[in-house]
């Protein structure tokens, strides 16, 4: 849209030359309206989608049996759901830009379950991980929809490396992962090699889960979270949480060590071999910062202007 005006207005400034009497709005406006026009058949120039090419949600939920769907994943061992694609197709064939629905982004709505994938997101260090492989800096340069059933976490879905694979699923507190009945031929070593095993056939999605829940940071009171680790004194221990530097870390009234994971976890280091990690996010010293200074620029501009001769 931002195309179509501006090549409107730099048409009403080029015909305004030629016609000096007729105003520029009124110039742009014919633009715009010839432009409108000419997108009405085809697909190539167009101001809105097509009603027919967005299925509504209750088709989709119809279609894709997504009640039942959500009432077995609710049934399934606490933990988060790891989905292999970022959406669904809605036809047949191998061109990812056909017609496909992101509608598993409302698993958490649908189930309560927290998800990994099955939806585009902005770059977020996490999405970086699954769409590239790293959480690294630097652009996603593929659309989800690209690698959806080709690959995951940067590597194709047939030569996964199963060792990286149960790691990250374990860091990131994966207890289910969620593919198409499509990608079962290059899930293979998923089923034989992996704690997860195939539990629940639900057209078109195939669930596998593992046996036994993984713990995840627990909401608690005052914007706390809390999450039992057990490891070697030292250690660092992921939280299953993404870092972000405001996170603060305690056990037992004790600050904790926090730092950023490779793979963009947050991780704390344990003072004793079982501890109750709570976990709070709030503005730290730079933000404290920021704001006062923000508050202290308004307290002069309001001063300043109220010392300020008043206009005659």
């Amino acid at each position: 849209m931002t195309l179509i005006l501006a090549a409107a207005l730099s048409g009403a400034r080029l015909a305004q030359r030629a016609a000096a009497r007729v105003p520029a709005p009124a110039l742009a406006l014919g633009g715009v309206l010839v432009l409108a026009l000419l997108s009405l058949r085809g697909d190539t120039l167009a101001l809105r989608p097509g009603t027919g090419t967005w299925l509504p949600l209750r088709s989709l939920e119809r279609g894709l049996r997504l009640h039942d769907f959500a009432t077995a994943l609710s049934r399934l061992p606490d933990g988060r759901m790891l989905f292999v694609r970022s959406g669904v197709p809605l036809v047949h064939g191998r061109d990812w830009w056909r017609p496909h629905t992101h509608v598993t982004a409302l698993t958490p709505v649908g189930s309560g379950r927290d998800i990994v994938h099955g939806t585009f997101t902005h770059p977020s260090p996490i999405a970086a991980l699954v769409y590239r492989g790293d959480a690294g800096r630097g652009a996603i340069t593929q659309l989800a929809e690209q690698l959806d059933g080709l690959s995951l976490f940067g590597e194709p879905l047939h030569t996964m490396d199963v060792a990286r694979f149960s790691a990250r699923a374990e860091r990131l507190g994966i207890v289910a992962v969620i593919a198409l009945e499509d990608d079962l031929t290059q899930l293979t070593w998923l089923a034989e090699s992996t704690a997860f095993r195939r539990r629940i056939t639900l057209a078109p999605f195939s669930i596998f889960s593992r046996e036994s829940a993984v713990a995840l940071p627990a909401a608690g009171d005052a914007g706390t979270w809390r999450i039992a680790l057990a490891g070697e004194v030292g250690a660092w221990m992921p939280v299953r949480l993404a870092y972000y530097p405001l996170w603060r870390a305690e056990a037992a009234g004790e600050r904790l060590e926090k730092r950023r994971g490779a793979d963009g976890i947050l991780e704390v280091r344990l003072t004793q071999p079982q501890q109750t990690v709570t976990l709070r996010y709030g503005a730290g010293v730079p933000e404290i910062l920021g704001l006062a200074v923000t508050v202290a620029a308004l307290v002069a501009s309001v001063a300043a202007f109220w010392r300020s001769p008043w206009p005659r």
